[in-house]
């Protein structure tokens, strides 16, 4: 008998146990696929390191009384109107939280009466020197900032923002900023189509090449390839039912299954209706 030759790629026993190791790697390369898919998801969400705005006034949950300094504040930063909540005096009946401009608010506050602060009151963050050296620590060329420079709306990478922040511009943040963490940074752009390849894209790849190759070799290990030809030459031994003889015991199974539902379903009834008279002769008032 010839002596099986060994290799990396070498078959067991070629065409024999065809369909059983087919239908097995299937099974498992469906598996392989589905973990590298969830792999892949886990790692995607980018990371934020700056907010896009902060919070200038906090409502403290409806703890907070507005002050003139809080209004100062407020007409500083070009906010128009606030959520507001003002506390009844003597009788009156408590008002529903409204927006209100400054300008009624210090009116109010004039008039002796105690305005809460109903809701936070945020900004858009300004970009500072600190800021920028996290953006060069943190982002690189061609991932884009959306930022605002003097009221206008710009979209950038972190060297435009540190241009117009130089220039003496009033540059704040509009959306939150973001960096790609280790698994989608760029390696290389394959050109002419400009698909960037990822590390995560690399990694996929290696354990998917590793995973069914794996699955190649545990199929056609001598033990286990042995077993599945066995499998499917006892499983053409099987004598397998007729259409026929399937829709029949198809339909015995349903007309039993919808029998002990009933009698099932019947004896709980008779089962509850027991309990309820052993309950009320044994616990009077029940």
């Amino acid at each position: 008998m010839a002596e099986e030759k060994k290799g990396l790629l070498t078959i067991y026993k070629r065409g024999q146990g065809l369909w059983t190791r087919i239908g097995l790697a299937s099974v498992i390369g469906v598996f392989i696929l589905w973990l590298l898919v969830s792999l892949d998801a886990a790692f995607l969400p980018e990371v934020r390191f700056i907010n896009a705005s902060e919070i200038l006034l906090s409502a403290n949950g409806g703890k907070t009384v507005l002050t003139t300094e809080d209004l100062n504040e407020l007409d500083k930063y070009g906010i128009p109107s606030v959520q507001i909540d003002v506390e009844p005096k003597g009788e009156e009946q408590a008002e529903e939280p409204r927006y209100a401009k400054t300008a009624e608010i210090r009116e109010l506050i004039d008039s002796g009466r105690v305005v809460h602060l109903y809701g936070d009151v945020a900004i858009d963050t300004r970009v500072t020197p600190q800021l920028i050296e996290e953006l060069k620590k943190n982002k690189s060329l061609d991932e884009r900032i959306s930022f605002t420079s003097n009221g206008e709306i710009m979209v950038g990478n972190w060297q435009l923002v540190e241009q117009e922040f130089n220039a003496g511009k009033d540059v704040r943040f509009k959306g939150d900023v973001t960096t790609k963490t280790w698994w989608r940074r760029t390696l290389f752009t394959v050109p002419v189509i400009q698909v960037e390849v990822t590390n995560g894209n690399i990694v996929i790849i290696l354990l998917c090449v590793l995973g069914f190759y794996g699955v190649f070799r545990m199929t056609n290990a001598m033990r286990n390839a042995e077993f599945l030809i066995e499998t499917e030459s006892e499983l053409k031994k099987v004598d397998w039912s007729s259409k026929d003889e399937v829709f029949g015991s198809t339909k015995i199974v349903l007309l039993l299954t919808a029998v002990f539902i009933v009698l099932m379903t019947v004896f709980d009834f008779f089962y509850q209706g027991v309990m309820a008279l052993i309950k009320k002769a044994c616990i009077p008032g029940a």
